[in-house]
């Protein structure tokens, strides 16, 4: 592969690894509680798993396993009963 490839390769990754492990959201739901639920809509987690698939293409092996990916709602707020 030529340097470009590369370069775009290495980013490319780095970029998946940050999605895997932060929690990073494309919607947002209003809660109903003053609070809101960030989530990963199906396009969104379409298009990480392509980035994935390709990656692992291009380097001849499998896709990274999905142990460390984020949950897609981050709604932890907890009302009391």
């Amino acid at each position: 592969m030529d340097d470009k490839v590369l370069k775009l390769r290495d980013a490319t990754r780095a970029l998946v690894r940050h999605l895997d492990a932060a929690p990073a959201y494309d919607k947002m739901a209003d809660c109903g509680c003053g609070g809101v639920d960030p989530y990963r809509s199906d396009e969104f987690e379409a298009l990480i798993q392509a980035v994935k698939e390709a990656l692992a293409q291009l380097e001849g092996g499998q896709p990274p396993a999905e142990a460390a990916a984020p949950p897609r709602s981050a709604c932890a707020i907890r009302q009391p009963t």
